[in-house]
Formats: C-alpha cells, sequence, structure tokens
C-alpha cells in the first residue's frame, strides 16, 4: 500500500509541475506584449494634432477665433498602451455664437482626415447654464475639450447698420470688412445666377436656413451619406434643385476619399457602375458635378466615360473647375452633352467679408456676361451670409436661378 501511495504522489507531482511549465510558458508571450506596449506605446498624438486644428478651423469659421479664447492649454499625458496629447479651450465671445452648428461642422471635418477613423471618434455637446461644452474623444482619449460662455445677446458682428439720415454719418466699416475690397456691381442690364451649394449629405444642419431664403439654390449631394436622402427631400420641398455631386480623384488629398470615388485611369465598366449606384442614393438629380477631382478630371479617358453615360440617362454636368487642366468642356462638345462651368468658388476663405466679396464678384459677372454659376459649401457661415446677401444682389438686378437653366 506504502509504495501504491508514492506513486500516486509522485504522479500528482508530477502533473503539477507539468501544468506549471504550461502556465509559465503560456504567459511569457502575454509579458512580452505587456512590455512592448508599454516600452512603445501606440502614439496618438500627431492625430490629435489634426484634430485639433479641424477643430479649431471650424470654430474660426463660426466666429470663434483666438481673440475671444480666455483660456488654452495643452497635455500630454502617457497611459500603458498610449500616449498623446489633449487640448483645453474656453471662449467668452462678445457677440451670440449659435453653437448648434458646431458639433455636425465639427464632425464632417474630422471624418475627411485621412488618418483617423470614424469609428474612433466621438464628439460629445453638453450644455450648463450658459456654458456649451464640445469635447472630442478619440480611441477613447481625450483629444480637446472646449467650453464656450454664451452671455451675449446680440451679435454686433453680424447685426444690421442704420442707414445714415440728414447729416448723420454713416456708421464706420470694421477693420474686419475693409480687409477684402468688395467689387460693385454693375447697374445695367440683367445677370442670371445659380448658386450651387457643394457636400450635403453629412448633416442637415443649413437645411432649415435655406427653406427661408426665398429664391432657388441648387443642391449638390453626395452620395450614400447619413443625410443624403433626406437633404434631397428637403430639396425637393423647397422647390430647390438637386445635383449629385460625384467623388472624384484629386491630385493630392491628406483626408480619405469618399466611399466610390471615381480615380482616373479607372475602366469605363467600373465608372459606369459607380455612377449608376450614385444616382440610386441621390434619386432625383438633374445632373452631376464633380467632388474634388483635379485628377480625373483631367483624364479624357474617364471623362468622356463620365459623359457618355449622363448623356444615355439626359443627365448635365457642372465643371467644378478645380484644375486648369480639365478636359471636361472639350469632352463635352464631343459627347453633345448639356454643360456648365464654375465661375467663382464663394468660399476657400471661410470669412464673412471673403464670402460677401465672391458672391458681389460672381453677380458682377453674371450682369456683364447674362449668367455665371457661383460654387459654395454646406457651411452655417456660408449659408447665412447667402441669405443676407441675397436681397441686395436681387436689388442690383441680379437674377437668381437653377442650375439647369444655365447648361447649355
Amino acid at each position: 500500500m506504502g509504495s501504491i501511495r508514492k506513486r500516486r504522489r509522485r504522479r500528482r507531482s508530477k502533473n503539477f509541475n507539468k501544468r506549471l511549465i504550461w502556465a509559465w510558458a503560456a504567459s511569457v508571450p502575454l509579458l512580452l506584449i505587456s512590455a512592448a506596449l508599454y516600452l512603445f506605446p501606440s502614439d496618438l498624438a500627431p492625430d490629435i494634432r489634426d484634430i485639433n486644428k479641424t477643430f479649431l478651423k471650424v470654430l474660426s469659421a463660426n466666429g470663434l477665433s483666438s481673440d475671444e479664447m480666455s483660456y488654452n492649454k495643452k497635455v500630454e499625458w502617457r497611459r500603458f498602451h498610449a500616449k498623446g496629447e489633449s487640448y483645453f479651450y474656453e471662449f467668452t465671445p462678445s457677440y451670440y455664437v449659435d453653437t448648434a452648428p458646431l458639433k455636425a461642422e465639427i464632425t464632417e471635418g474630422i471624418w475627411k482626415l485621412r488618418a483617423v477613423n470614424a469609428r474612433d471618434i466621438r464628439i460629445n455637446r453638453t450644455r450648463e447654464g450658459k456654458t456649451e461644452i464640445i469635447e472630442v474623444l478619440y480611441k477613447g482619449s481625450r483629444a480637446v475639450y472646449a467650453r464656450i460662455i454664451v452671455t451675449a445677446k446680440a451679435s454686433p458682428r453680424h447685426e444690421k447698420k442704420p442707414e445714415p439720415r440728414g447729416e448723420e454719418k454713416a456708421t464706420p466699416v470694421s477693420p474686419e470688412e475693409k480687409v477684402i475690397p468688395l467689387p460693385t456691381i454693375q447697374e445695367k442690364g440683367r445677370g442670371r445666377l445659380a448658386v450651387v451649394l457643394d457636400d450635403f449629405g453629412y448633416n442637415t444642419t443649413n437645411l432649415g436656413v435655406l427653406s427661408e431664403l426665398g429664391f432657388p439654390v441648387t443642391f449638390a449631394v453626395l452620395p450614400d451619406l447619413p443625410a443624403t436622402v433626406e437633404a434631397c427631400k428637403r430639396a425637393a420641398a423647397n422647390g430647390d434643385e438637386v445635383i449629385l455631386h460625384m467623388p472624384m480623384e484629386p491630385l493630392s488629398y491628406s483626408a480619405a476619399l469618399e466611399k466610390g470615388t471615381i480615380m482616373a485611369g479607372m475602366e469605363s465598366s467600373k465608372v459606369r457602375s459607380l455612377l449608376a449606384g450614385a444616382l440610386s442614393s441621390v434619386y432625383n438629380a438633374k445632373g452631376v458635378s464633380n467632388h474634388q477631382g483635379s485628377k480625373a478630371t483631367s483624364d479624357k479617358h474617364v471623362m468622356k466615360s463620365v459623359m457618355v453615360f449622363l448623356k444615355e440617362k439626359g443627365l448635365f454636368f457642372l465643371d467644378s473647375f478645380t484644375a486648369s487642366g480639365s478636359v471636361c468642356p472639350e469632352i463635352a462638345r464631343q459627347t453633345g452633352i448639356s454643360f456648365t462651368q464654375r465661375d467663382v468658388f464663394v468660399d476657400n476663405e471661410m470669412d464673412r467679408a471673403s464670402i460677401m466679396g465672391k458672391f458681389r464678384e460672381a453677380a458682377d459677372i453674371a450682369m456683364r456676361k447674362g449668367s455665371a454659376v457661383a460654387i459654395g459649401h454646406d457651411r452655417s457661415l456660408t449659408v447665412r451670409t447667402l441669405k443676407e446677401i441675397g436681397p441686395e444682389l436681387k436689388a442690383k438686378g441680379v437674377k437668381f436661378v437653377r442650375l439647369s437653366e444655365l447648361v447649355r
């Protein structure tokens, strides 16, 4: 009996030692991985810097510049598996700022960053009394945190200036509006102006304002985005025209391309397939324009495939004219498609005075040449400025028309 017990004890000891060895062997890779993560953490700082730049750019476009910044701090941090930076801001503007569109515009801007995956981003907007708080989280870590103290009841920057009466002096023009010379509009004749607003589909932020304009605009809607169908519906409800804003390859890009982008050198069958799919999303499109596309619109083979397809469907093409080497006018003549080209981009600079100047420039072209096409974007500042300047341009003799009225 004693020998049997000894053999059993030896067997149990041997099995225990085997399990211990296996447990240790299995833990070694985990320990090595943990050590590697600690010694070589993922560096989120470059992506967070890009997010911060986009964040500040959107705020600046909505009137929140560094002049209104009362607090600014950068904090570097290190966790077990990652390191990065966090940016903290506080704004105390002296005028009223509508913060409602900010979250949507920030989301749109960050989603366009090439290195940033939308699934890694979370944007929160909350309110504490008179303070709006916008927070951007990247991969679970705080990237940007901004407090906007909304206390002003009026907007001196946008309020209407009184007209001089009698010997009263006119209200001086602010230095901000002196930066860009504003062209005058020719008084004689009557010009037709088509205003096209690009990049609808990301959100519905500006659709309400556009329904209040009192004159037609053309919605250039990107396909297969969260608000694509709603933008098409709202345009139809307003009596406005819709065109497909088809993603095409640019010469260079820092942000990820849209899904279904037409690339230079692409086979004709693939081009036609992408166009058909996009048009099924932007279901009430009367025509097509290029989103970006400085490289694709210089490719004769690709643009011929595009225009032949559009002619078969009875659709026109608007060349956004993003590159001087565009072959679109030449291919349009060859294929006999209805066609027009952009005259002015109104919001390359996100500044109210600049945008007003560009709208006046477009109106001046329309009055001199009989018609013009102005392209802007689905941005709050652009839409508000268009609403503000529209009555002025109409009073000068400009007639706002749908884009389809100018194609030939």
